[in-house]
């Protein structure tokens, strides 16, 4: 059983024969032909509708039936390319369409019980999150994400408290399952009382989510340093006074 479903796993991503990229904008492409085409109520509509569903079925699944037929493989080529540039970092099944996860860390000259209010209040979170424009809390535990304007990226989402360990860790997790995105921060207090080390981390999945595909536009080529800006802003903040504890 176990040599079969090995077997199935490695025939499931030799299957994938289009890059992440490509993926990407096919999920995204496929998506607005089929709300635009949906919208019109014609036979042209529906035909640009299947279009779309077909777009997105070739970015959710990685396969394209036209480049298996002419023996095409760009998710190859980028695997490969990766590889020669020596990749520090490149990991294999980030090739076969994995989840994107990135941590980033901070130390902040407070104590852990001073800074975990500041993110549990889903409000203050525009004010050092630039890809954020604005976040409504409900009471039982979802809240609905808008982007920022200057992001260049219509998107509002759903999320759900999925962890809450007052003083230690809070996380919201939005997509399929409730756990497809997540984005994370936990405060460490430094043991020689330095402050606490703030560590701020993001989970998504383009290549099998539209929200996560989504996300790769929002948080750009290189996420690290969306995270890295929300930071050094937040503790601009709290260095200045700025934002406190009855923010």
């Amino acid at each position: 059983m176990l040599e079969h479903s090995e077997e199935q796993v490695n025939n499931n991503i030799n299957d994938i024969n289009v890059g992440k990229i490509e993926r990407w904008l096919s999920a995204l492409g496929g998506g607005g032909l089929i709300a635009y085409g949906l919208k019109r109520r014609t036979w042209p509509g529906l035909a640009l509708a299947l279009v779309g569903g077909a777009l997105v079925h070739r970015g959710v699944t990685g396969h394209c039936y036209a480049y298996q037929a002419i023996g095409a493989n760009t998710a190859e080529k980028q695997r490969l390319t990766e590889k020669e540039r020596g990749g520090a970092g490149f990991k294999e099944e980030e090739s076969a369409g994995g989840a994107i996860e990135v941590e980033k860390s901070i130390t902040v000259d407070r104590p852990p019980e001073a800074l975990y209010p500041l993110w549990k209040n889903l409000q203050n979170l525009p004010r050092f999150f630039d890809t954020i424009e604005s976040v409504r809390e409900e009471s039982d535990g979802r809240s609905y994400w808008v982007a920022g304007p200057d992001t260049g990226t219509q998107l509002e989402w759903e999320a759900h408290l999925i962890e809450d360990h007052p003083n230690a860790a809070i996380s919201w997790g939005a997509g399929e399952g409730g756990e497809a995105e997540i984005i994370s921060v936990r405060f460490e207090a430094d043991p020689n009382g330095a402050g606490t080390r703030v560590r701020l981390f993001l989970k998504y999945d383009p290549a099998h989510s539209l929200l996560g595909a989504a996300f790769a536009r929002l948080f750009g080529q290189v996420p690290e340093k969306a995270l890295e800006r929300s930071l050094d802003q937040f503790k601009r903040l709290i260095v200045t006074g700025e934002i406190s504890e009855a923010a």
